[in-house]
């Protein structure tokens, strides 16, 4: 709960009217004088007497006597509108907009709801505005008498607190030449941060990037584009909370947290959701992300890039539900839905629940959906799950490597992936890019461990196929780095622990599925190892199950 206090610092002027429902409301500022601020007043029934008369404050304007001034409007319920001792109003005051653009304040309070505000010199290095206290903003529009609920910061503001909803609005901090930054340092939203029809509504957006975030309702997407985000224009974000649930929307980049540079700890306490607009319910950085937890599940969408987390490279992901995509038809191509991506290192992955693709029809095609990638190492990956992957849509975990092995036997891809269910149609791939490109024949695999049955799936280090399944006998290691099968770096799987079956498809006499590397360290099928020769390039037969002879382990050649 943000508690809005009064100033207490005596005002140098002070006005007062009466609201439409009956507050006596006091306007007051520590720079100016009370005919000065009387002046910059701009109320509706405008031609009535102050007091005892309703009226909405529809703009307040102010020059540069109130440069740096300290700005609070209140209400107190009055007899002013009943002419009894009965009191009127309820201590809250909606105010259209607040209008200083030529110069810079040290704070504004509003015990209300805020349309709009403008503020900044636009010269020097100091914020446009200190700090900005409100009940709520936007959930009036503009019927109070803002122009529009967008609001401007020139040169940045220090804090934004909001006790409630921020409805529709954008709040942008605008940088200028001369201002050294533009920043959001803070902002905490006691509600909802909503997005609507419109674009770049429910935007939370600061130029030269944004501080601590705390939201503690949900951030919502709308049908516009740019709607219910936080985002920076050429600067990092920091920690962000929302205590609900970040949900895409039908419009691109809702519901979405962007940097083109970094962002730190993300903490999402309900689901991310993706919907049915391009990049929406995601989390995504040009730069780095140190941490994301979301307790609830990531679910995919309907579009390109949805209810996922990419970053460059990427700390550690915590998934407390599941990471699901949803069924769908379309005839686009669709790819990366309930997804996480690195184009570089990703330290781990721990998802409580299941994976599972989802599906699309009406002649579309969908890929990496329930993808977890790394354009560099993937490190330790658990799902408590199981993998629910089908034959068109097949779950993918991969990893390239190292970008330069500073060991030269060792170039670790994948950590390990762990998973506590059954896996069907997993595809374990070593030496494989977030595009699914083959990029090393050097890379190498820990170890994976399915509790339950390994099912129609793929196990792979640093080996490509020309045909349409892995174990067709078209399969070779892969030509990269040039040099990949003579410089003393063998494609490895530490081992592989299956606590059921290792089984093909059932009812497909096609299929073919595979254990491929160079070396491949132990498997072992319900609690019994099987025979491998030590040393690589050795070993090359099939595992006999209940779909036939259809599941191939090879080694390949090489040093």
């Amino acid at each position: 709960m943000i508690e809005i206090l009064e100033s207490r610092i005596a005002p140098a002027a002070v006005f007062q009217y009466t609201d439409v429902d009956g507050d006596r409301v006091t306007i007051s500022s520590t720079k100016g004088t009370n005919a000065e601020l009387a002046n910059a007043v701009t109320l509706s029934n405008s031609a009535a007497a102050t007091i005892g008369k309703p009226h909405t404050l529809t703009e307040l304007t102010l020059g540069s006597k109130f440069a740096n001034a300290a700005i609070t409007i209140t209400g107190k319920p009055s007899t002013d509108l009943s002419g009894n001792s009965t009191l009127m109003g309820q201590g809250i005051v909606n105010v259209g907009e607040i209008n200083a653009p030529t110069i810079d304040l040290a704070s504004v309070t509003v015990h209300g709801d805020l349309g709009q505000i403008i503020v900044g010199s636009g010269s020097g290095t100091q914020a446009g505005l200190g700090s900005l206290k409100v009940l709520s903003m936007g959930d009036y529009g503009t019927s109070t008498g803002a122009a529009t609920v967008d609001s401007r910061f020139e040169g940045g503001v220090n804090s934004i607190a909001i006790a409630g909803d921020a409805n529709g609005v954008l709040l942008r901090a605008f940088v200028n030449p001369g201002i050294k930054s533009a920043q959001i340092g803070s902002i905490t939203i006691g509600g909802d941060l909503i997005g609507n029809g419109a674009n770049d509504t429910g935007e939370i957006l600061g130029a030269t990037g944004i501080g601590k975030v705390y939201i503690g309702g949900s951030v919502i997407g709308g049908a516009g584009t740019q709607t219910g985000r936080i985002a920076s224009d050429m600067g990092n974000l920091g920690a962000i909370i929302v205590r609900g649930e970040i949900s895409g929307g039908a419009g691109g980049s809702s519901g979405e947290l962007y940097s083109p540079n970094n962002i730190m700890n993300v903490t999402v306490g309900g689901s991310l959701i993706g919907g049915s607009g391009e990049a929406s319910g995601i989390i995504s950085s040009v730069g780095n992300i140190d941490k994301v937890t979301v307790q609830g599940s990531v679910l995919g969408g309907s579009a390109i890039s949805t209810g996922g987390v990419s970053g460059k490279a990427v700390g550690s992901i915590f998934i407390g539900g599941a990471l699901s995509g949803t069924d769908f038809s379309s005839t686009s191509a669709v790819d990366h839905t309930a997804f996480v991506r690195s184009q570089g290192n990703l330290g781990s992955v721990t998802i409580l629940g299941s994976v599972t693709p989802g599906a699309e029809s009406g002649g579309g095609a969908l890929t990496f959906s329930g993808a977890i990638q790394a354009g560099q190492t993937l490190g330790a990956v658990s799902i408590g799950g199981s993998i629910n992957g089908n034959a068109a849509n097949p779950v993918t975990i991969s990893g390239v490597g190292l970008a330069a092995p500073t060991k030269k036997t060792q170039d670790p891809a994948i950590g390990s992936v762990t998973v506590g269910g059954t896996a069907n149609f997993a595809m374990i791939m070593a030496g494989y890019d977030p595009a699914g490109n083959a990029a090393s024949g050097d890379a190498q695999i820990g170890a994976v461990t399915v509790k339950g049955d390994l099912i129609a799936s793929d196990i792979i280090a640093g080996v490509k196929t020309t045909t349409a399944y892995f174990g067709g006998g078209s399969d070779s290691v892969i030509a990269i780095p040039s040099g990949a099968t003579t410089d003393g770096i063998y494609a490895t799987i530490g081992r592989v622990i299956v606590g059921g079956q290792i089984e093909g498809e059932l009812g497909n006499a096609v299929a073919t599925f595979a254990i491929e590397a160079q070396e491949i360290g132990a498997i072992s099928e319900g609690g019994a190892a099987l025979a491998l020769k030590p040393g690589p390039g050795n070993d090359g037969f099939f595992i006999a199950g209940d779909t036939g002879h259809d599941v191939h382990v090879k080694e390949f050649g090489g040093s």
